[in-house]
């Protein structure tokens, strides 16, 4: 529990302007997000299912990244780590799901008043190639 809330902190602290489409570390554009879903787990957190889209054109076997949620009044936003781990194929979409404080209030809100961005910081390719964005 005490990763989740530094964590959360982490996020709250460095996403102030992610979500807009621009990313204060990293680099948007590289994982699309195709869907998102969140859902109430109890009183201040939520179940966050997001899908994502590989963009690059290569296989990606890691990734750093987070996908930001922002309000559409610009408040502070909240971020979702990106699974590291998980195998994205060309043109491929992959769903992961995390039980996270401090996103429950957009699934409350209408999706069309969320902002979404997705930055990736750095990527190892199925080829080996590394590619870090700053």
């Amino acid at each position: 529990m005490k990763g989740l809330v530094a964590l959360l902190l982490c996020g709250l602290a460095t996403g102030a302007a992610a979500a807009d489409g621009q990313c204060n570390r990293g680099k948007a554009g590289v994982l699309t997000l195709a869907d998102w879903k969140i859902e109430p787990a109890g009183p201040e957190i939520a179940d966050v299912r997001v899908t994502l889209t590989n963009q690059t054109g290569k296989e990606i076997r890691l990734i750093k990244g987070t996908v930001w949620f922002k309000d559409a009044l610009e408040s502070a936003a909240s971020g979702v780590p990106i699974e590291p781990d998980a195998l994205r194929p060309v043109g491929g979409s992959n769903s992961q799901t995390k039980t996270l404080a401090g996103l429950a209030r957009y699934g409350r809100i209408a999706r069309q008043d969320v902002m979404t961005t997705v930055c990736v910081e750095s990527a190892v390719y199925a080829d080996g190639t590394r590619a870090t964005f700053p």
